[in-house]
């Protein structure tokens, strides 16, 4: 049944998330281009990296999005995966 219905899950997918991880996308590849992240970062998972957890605090925990929440996602966890290691 899911096969069936594939392409209506991804365009539910696309609609919900596909505008925010491309300007995940772009932001972190501009930073890569600037030499402030690693170029080796892996930018298609980290762009989805915010909108996946976004999605679980409000679907799964029906927590809100905060902005303190979102901050620490990207201090705790975006940040350290892209700076560059001295």
């Amino acid at each position: 049944m899911a096969a069936v219905h594939e392409g209506i899950g991804d365009a539910a997918t696309e609609a919900n998330t596909g505008a925010w991880i491309s300007a995940n996308r772009t932001l972190i590849q501009r930073s890569i281009e600037r030499g402030e992240s690693r170029a080796d970062a892996n930018v298609e998972t980290l762009a989805r990296v915010i909108p996946a957890v976004c999605a679980a605090r409000s679907g799964l925990e029906r927590r809100p999005i905060t902005a303190d929440f979102i901050t620490g996602l990207v201090d705790d966890v975006l940040l350290p995966a892209l700076l560059v290691h001295s």
